[in-house]
This record gives structure tokens, sequence and C-alpha cells, in this order.
């Protein structure tokens, strides 16, 4: 007869064998296979980064201010769709009504019929000055959030930081935040994505895995001459898996001091959409009607017509060309 320590050591060796029926472990300890990650959704062709009309704010007090007030939802799909693309950028600024009223705008979106619509949400960066309301500068609670969004709207398709590598940005929107910030978002499908000055290898370094695309933006400083090589280049250094996308401001900014002329515009969609993946137009606004405007105040009613006209037959002209074959940088 065996004395109790030696049950006691002979159960100890038996207890990892003991299952559930026939010898199979029990359930708990089958390690769970994880889900597969979704396939990114489409960024689209054609992206426009239009400034929305606003009207008054009753709670708040305020309206018509730049960033304040409300967005007119029916100027703004209005204005959408007269530009005739596929995607549209949605900048969240530093006012809560914006953030609260996003998802009544993507579900107008999901539930357009003429277009597969695809936005983009675009948050400020710390080189944009105040950063977007609710969540300012907790940029993963920003991904969190999306994310949820995104599991309710197909149309949601992107979080966009534009100035992503401009100074004080890179010590914020580090490759261990932005790992985190994609790692939120895979699950959706939804892409993360950047903007660009100036893209070359050395400026990339632990960067190009953790974005899914990019804008690479064109400004006035640059000849139109070099346009083509400045595109070409993009690509060709890129990693594999980035879409990208040209960039070109319409607007007066810093970069730009004028408007550029239409057939400058037209010049930039035809090699944007031969050497990259699409194109985003920024510098647009709703006016009062929801017509299609360029910001620019220098220009005069019948100006803001003819130049918006001139800029819609290019893009209908040029939005469906497929890009030139191009063999990728093998590094």
């Amino acid at each position: 007869m065996m004395d109790p320590l030696s049950l006691v050591f002979l159960s100890s060796l038996l207890l990892p064998f003991q299952g559930g029926k026939e010898g199979v472990p029990p359930k708990d300890t089958i390690p769970a296979s994880r889900p597969k990650a979704p396939p990114l959704r489409s960024l689209g062709k054609g992206i426009c980064h239009l400034k929305p009309k606003r009207v008054l704010d009753l709670r708040l007090g305020r309206g018509g201010l730049p960033g304040k007030g409300r967005w007119d939802l029916s100027a703004l799909l209005k204005s959408y769709a007269s530009f005739g693309t596929d995607g549209l950028v949605i900048e969240i600024a530093d006012t809560k009504s914006d953030w609260a009223q996003l998802p009544n705008l993507l579900e107008r979106l999901d539930r357009l019929d003429r277009i597969q619509a695809k936005a983009w949400i675009a948050i400020r960066p710390p080189s944009l000055g105040a950063n977007s309301e609710p969540f300012l500068g907790n940029f993963i609670r920003w991904a969190e959030e999306i994310a949820k969004l995104a599991a309710r709207h197909p149309s949601l398709v992107a979080l966009y930081i534009p100035q992503i590598f401009q100074g004080k940005n890179l010590f914020i929107l580090h490759p261990g935040r932005l790992e985190r910030m994609r790692a939120a978002l895979r699950p959706q499908g939804v892409n993360l994505v950047g903007q660009f000055y100036d893209l070359i290898p050395e400026n990339l370094g632990d960067y190009g895995p953790l974005l899914d695309g990019i804008v690479i933006q064109y400004t006035n400083t640059q000849s139109a001459l070099n346009l083509d090589s400045f595109l070409f280049m993009a690509k060709k250094v890129a990693p594999n898996h980035w879409k990208v996308l040209g960039g070109y401001s319409l607007g007066l900014s810093r970069n730009n001091k004028t408007t550029p002329p239409p057939w400058l515009v037209s010049y930039f969609l035809r090699h944007a959409m031969l050497r990259c993946d699409g194109f985003l137009l920024d510098g647009l606004q709703g006016g009062p009607g929801g017509e299609l405007q360029i910001t620019n105040p220098k220009l005069s009613d019948r100006e803001q017509r003819q130049y918006v006209g001139a800029l819609l037959e290019s893009v209908r002209k040029y939005r469906k060309l497929r890009p030139l074959p191009q063999k990728k940088n093998s590094k």
C-alpha cells in the first residue's frame, strides 16, 4: 500500500493528462487561432480635400469663424457630388461638433447610390496648430475610435495625417506610436495614410512598414518641368505595399502664394494618374449654396466659375487613366 505522499506525487504527474473525453484536453487549453485581418479598403483614385461650409452652432454661440460652427451636411454633399471623384477628406477641426456630426455624415455617404464613397478622416498633427477635438493629441485613441466607426460604416476607408514628417511631428508620431495606431485600424481594414513633401529612401527609415499609403505633395515652388520625374521617383522608392497618390493644393498657403493656373492642374492630374495610384486635391471649399469653390478670396465670382469649370473638365478627362507599368525598387 502506497503512503499518502506517494499518492500526491503520482496525482501531480497525471494531472496534465486529465482532460475531456478520450484524452482530449479541456477546451480552455486549446489555443484560439487569431482571426485573419480583412483586406485593406480601397482608398479611391480621385480624392478631394474639401473644406465644408459651416453654419451657426447655437449651442456654442458662434459660427462663421474658421473651423467654428457646424457642418452644413447638405451643402457638403452637394459640393462633393459636383467634384465627381470617389474620395473625400473630412478634416476634424478643434471643435467638438465635427466629431459629433461625423456618424451622420458617414451614414449619408454609405447610402450614396451614384458612387461608392470613400471617406478619409484627417486629424491635425502638432505642426498644424490646435489638435482635433475631442481626443486632441491622443493619437492611439483616435485610431481606436475611428476603427469603431469603420465597423459600422463601409465608406470610412482611411485615417489621414497631413504633414506626418514635418518638424516636431516626428517626435510625436514616432514608429512605436504609429505601429499601435495601425494595429488598432487593421482589424477593420482601415488604411493609415500620411502626407510627405519629400520622399527619399533615407527619410523612410523605420516608417516603411507602418503606413499603408502616402500623399506626396507637389507645390508651386517646384517647376512643372520636373513633375513627371518627381512622381516617378516617389512611386519607385516607396515600399511595395504603399498606395502612392499625388497631392496638389489649389488654394493659397505657405507653399502656394498664388492659385496655380488651370493648365498646370490639368498637367498635374494627368501625370499623377499615369505615375501614381491616384490624386488628391486640396484647397477646395463649399460655397454658400454648396457650389464648389477654390479657397482663394482674391478670385472674383466669375473667375471662380471659370476655374472650377476647367478643373472639373480635367478631373473627368483624366480620372480613369491607368498607371503606366513601373518596376518597383527591389530594396
